[in-house]
């Protein structure tokens, strides 16, 4: 029997490019995300110790409404969906996909 111990916790810096769409009906926007690893992992396995981190990236797209509750006091529900890749060992430079983020957001907008 092996032993394998891993500490996940990973913690990142998001960086959003992209375009948002307003109409009366239903905001969207789409663009590239890259996410950057400020923090390690860490694990051990058969004794031995290592630490390693990963960059993410990938396209997100999210959907929201604009709900005027008082003059240019803005409520603004959304959902996205952010698809990702990762750079799973930067010596070896491969590309795996990861997975899909789904998410739920509430803004809070202020239009003077």
């Amino acid at each position: 029997m092996e032993y394998y111990e891993y500490n996940y916790n990973l913690q990142y810096v998001s960086l959003r490019l992209g375009y948002k769409f307003y109409s009366k009906i239903l905001n969207f926007s789409a663009g590239f995300h890259v996410d950057f690893a400020v923090s390690k992992s860490e694990g051990g396995y058969r004794g031995e110790a290592f630490a390693t981190y990963h960059d993410r990236y990938g396209a997100y797209l999210t959907f929201s409404k604009d709900i005027v509750l008082y003059k240019g006091l803005i409520l603004e529900p959304e959902i996205h969906v952010n698809p990702f890749l990762c750079d799973q060992d930067k010596r070896v430079k491969t590309v795996d996909y990861e997975g899909v983020f789904l998410g739920l957001g509430l803004k809070l907008k202020y239009r003077f």
